[in-house]
């Protein structure tokens, strides 16, 4: 348990000095912070509920062609497994290539975030800890959404719907945002037109190899994602946080329009964890990046006399909220204690 909270206190010192680093000295913490970070969680060893699963994925993609594996529901993942074991290595690797991929997408969505190190405070707790470490594919297709995020924001069309499709093939799910392109005004061609067209073919493409999958999963099955009541509500007050600063929110940041849609989005997946709440569950894994990002941003949407016990009160409740998991959670027992393949 002590490695966990050594995660979480670390980026909170950083976030608390007073230090202005220049942007060489930012770099070089930044490509640390990534090393780390990958070797933090692409390294773990018997951590997560489905630890045995995802090592069940790496031989079964080991008694595969090459083309056999690009036909499952998961092509990216399945390719990865595939290529570790034809190259002798285990499924560490391939963690560690999926970690990579999750990092790089984290540190570049903080970077353009105003503190970004009170993200990285806010991610470890479930983003990090219990996404990255738990949920291997969901988490590249994560990291390859938050990118998506950023080209939302610079308004690059084309480089959205890649890394859109690129965490579909990790994940066929993460699909379900390629419509929030119809809202980028960007270039002659509708957006209306393009994003539609590429919902339609991204979701004929990967979704119809998994959708007895998650018929199976999401709906015939009968159990239900413990926690999803407990966690969808910290999205839904994300979403209220944006909408209520939000004439705050778009004179002081240039990417109100993507927070505006996330924040529909978390408030429409609330109530489906009623009566899907896997599938609910689930989705909110995407919207993690937003929940992070807006608690990070709330300090400078508040008066000035405010800004630091705002800060504090941040840190505090994401620190609660990994004492609370840790403690009480149901499947935490599975994330402790934390073991890693380097000692």
């Amino acid at each position: 348990m002590i490695t966990y909270w050594m995660a979480f206190l670390l980026p909170t010192l950083g976030g608390l000095t007073p230090l202005r680093p220049d942007r060489t000295t930012r770099v070089i913490v930044y490509a640390l912070v990534f090393l780390a970070l990958t070797l933090f969680i692409g390294g773990r060893d018997v951590v997560g509920c489905d630890w045995d699963t995802y090592v069940g994925h790496y031989y079964t993609a080991s008694q595969q062609t090459f083309m056999e594996a690009l036909e499952q529901g998961y092509p990216a993942y399945s390719l990865l497994n595939w290529l570790a074991a034809q190259t002798g290595l285990d499924v560490h690797a391939v963690n560690t290539v999926c970690a990579a991929i999750f990092s790089f997408g984290l540190l570049s969505f903080m970077s353009r975030q105003p503190r970004p190190w009170l993200v990285l405070v806010a991610a470890m707790p479930y983003l990090i800890i219990v996404l990255a470490m738990g949920f291997t594919r969901q988490a590249s297709a994560v990291g390859l959404l938050m990118l998506a995020f950023n080209a939302f924001v610079d308004k690059k069309l084309v480089r959205f719907l890649v890394l859109v499709a690129l965490a579909g093939l990790f994940h066929s799910s993460a699909v379900a945002l390629a419509p929030m392109a119809v809202f980028m005004r960007r270039g002659r061609v509708s957006p209306w037109f393009v994003g539609g067209a590429a919902s339609a073919f991204l979701a004929f493409s990967i979704l119809s190899n998994a959708l007895d999958h998650y018929l199976y999963s999401y709906v015939q099955r009968e159990y239900a994602a413990e926690g999803a009541l407990y966690r969808l509500p910290l999205h839904v007050a994300a979403a209220a946080a944006v909408f209520l600063f939000r004439k705050r929110w778009f004179a002081r940041f240039d990417d109100g329009r993507l927070y505006v849609i996330l924040a529909c989005a978390a408030a429409l997946t609330f109530p489906f964890a009623f009566f899907l709440p896997v599938m609910a569950d689930r989705m909110s894994m995407y919207l993690l990046p937003f929940q992070v990002a807006v608690a990070a941003r709330v300090p400078d949407l508040v008066a000035v006399r405010y800004r630091s016990i705002t800060i504090l009160g941040v840190v505090l409740a994401y620190g609660l909220s990994l004492y609370v998991w840790l403690n009480y959670a149901n499947h935490a027992s599975c994330w402790l204690p934390y073991g890693s393949v380097y000692f």
